[in-house]
């Protein structure tokens, strides 16, 4: 499969990006948008810094922006809805790739239903991945921390589906998902309610 050159990847905020870091994504142009990291070289660029201005001109010649962001923090929520409004104002399609904060993250998961609102709003189609599930997955508990295993069950799970989501945006991706948001199952199970 080829590199794709008419899409790019915005990894929104420091939650999506520690996730990205690991997850070896190389078949879509990414640019990592954290305002708040700005003494990290990582983010010392103008797009890295939120500006609309500069993400705009990095979206001449997109056809399609991924924008993914952990939401409930300060920056990848409000750096994803920034993202999905400079696309769309350039004519871009925007697929929303949001992770919802764990249950006992009570305030960081109210913040995150709130801008999940408005970011079904803005964006053409939206997977949510609600984190806590990924703890559900069976972990080898003694080889590392359950934390740990959280972390990196996170990292491939995300990266898994930002690959593939890549490749499907060359073909059919619009018209294969229909609807507007979608959510993530990690394990095969014949019975959907436990898929």
């Amino acid at each position: 499969m080829r590199d794709l050159d008419d899409a790019v990847l915005f990894v929104c905020g420091g939650g999506a990006s520690r996730i990205v870091s690991d997850a070896r994504i190389d078949n879509i142009p990414m640019e990592f948008v954290n305002p708040g990291r700005a003494s990290d070289p990582t983010f010392s660029g103008p797009i890295a810094s939120g500006d609309e201005r500069a993400i705009g001109e990095r979206l001449v010649g997109v056809r399609v922006v991924f924008a993914f962001a952990m939401l409930g923090g300060s920056s990848g929520t409000d750096m994803l809805q920034a993202v999905a409004r400079v696309a769309k104002a350039a004519g871009c399609k925007v697929v929303a790739i949001a992770g919802i904060p764990m249950e006992f993250e009570h305030e960081r998961r109210a913040r995150a239903m709130d801008a999940l609102h408005a970011i079904l709003g803005q964006v053409d189609r939206t997977l949510l991945m609600d984190v806590g599930t990924v703890l559900d997955i069976r972990m080898d508990e003694n080889s590392e921390t359950k934390f740990d295993a959280f972390f990196r069950a996170s990292a491939f799970a995300s990266g898994f589906a930002l690959r593939n989501l890549a490749y499907m945006v060359d073909g059919p991706f619009f018209s294969t998902f229909p609807e507007r948001a979608y959510t993530f199952a990690y394990v095969n199970d014949i019975d959907p309610a436990h898929a």
